[in-house]
C-alpha cells in the first residue's frame, strides 16, 4: 500500500495535478484552448522530460535504481526539471501574463535548487506536496469554495504520502519536514512578491 501511494503520488506528476485543478476551480477557464494547450506542453515538459532523462541515466548506470535514493543520483533529473519549469516559467508569463501558474512554476524551479545545493536530503514527494499546498493558498480558496475540499483532501494525502515513505524508510522524519518546507515556502513568497 505504501508504495502503491507513493508511485500514485509521485511529484513528477504534480504540475499537471495543480493545472487540472486550476482549470476545474475557475469556471470561467473551462473550454480555454490556451490552456488546454498550455496543459499538454506542461505534460511533455514537466513530466516527460524529466521521466525520460531519469530512464535514460538508468539505462546507462549512471544511477544506481529508477527511484535515485541517494541525493547526488537526483542531481541531473532535478536540473532538467528546473530547465523544463524555468521555460514553462516563461512559456506561462508570456501567453498568459495574468494566471497565477508562472508563479507555480518559478517557485517550483527555485525550490528544488535548494533542496539540490542545501545540504542533506529532503523528501521530493513532500517536496511536491509542499509546493501544491502553496498553489492552493494562492488560488484563493475563499473566493472559490470547491477549492476548500480539495485543500482538505490533499492535507491529508499529504499526511497518508508522509507515513507510507518513513513505512517505506526512504526518508526520516527531518527530511519529510525539509522538503515539504522548501516546496511550501518557494512557492508562497513568489507568489507573495510577484
Amino acid at each position: 500500500m505504501a508504495l502503491a501511494l507513493s508511485i500514485l503520488l509521485h511529484p513528477v506528476f504534480f504540475p499537471i495535478f495543480i493545472l487540472l485543478v486550476y482549470k476545474w476551480s475557475y469556471p470561467q477557464y473551462h473550454g480555454s484552448d490556451q490552456l488546454d494547450k498550455l496543459l499538454w506542453l506542461s505534460s511533455l515538459a514537466a513530466v516527460l522530460l524529466p521521466l525520460a532523462v531519469t530512464t535514460l541515466l538508468w539505462a546507462k548506470g549512471n544511477v544506481s535504481s529508477l527511484l535515485m535514493k541517494e541525493k547526488k543520483e537526483r542531481r541531473v533529473p532535478l536540473l532538467v526539471t528546473v530547465f523544463a519549469y524555468y521555460l514553462l516559467f516563461n512559456l506561462f508569463e508570456k501567453m498568459m501574463p495574468t494566471y497565477p501558474l508562472a508563479k507555480m512554476y518559478l517557485g517550483l524551479a527555485t525550490g528544488i535548487l535548494l533542496l539540490i545545493v542545501l545540504p542533506g536530503k529532503g523528501s521530493m514527494h513532500m517536496f511536491g506536496v509542499g509546493g501544491i499546498l502553496a498553489c492552493l493558498f494562492a488560488f484563493k480558496p475563499l473566493l472559490y469554495p470547491n477549492l476548500i475540499f480539495i485543500m482538505i483532501a490533499w492535507i491529508l494525502l499529504g499526511g497518508l504520502l508522509g507515513v507510507a515513505r518513513l513505512k517505506l524508510k526512504s526518508h526520516t522524519e527531518s527530511e519529510l519536514y525539509t522538503g515539504f518546507l522548501l516546496g511550501f515556502f518557494p512557492v508562497g513568497i513568489i507568489y507573495l512578491l510577484l
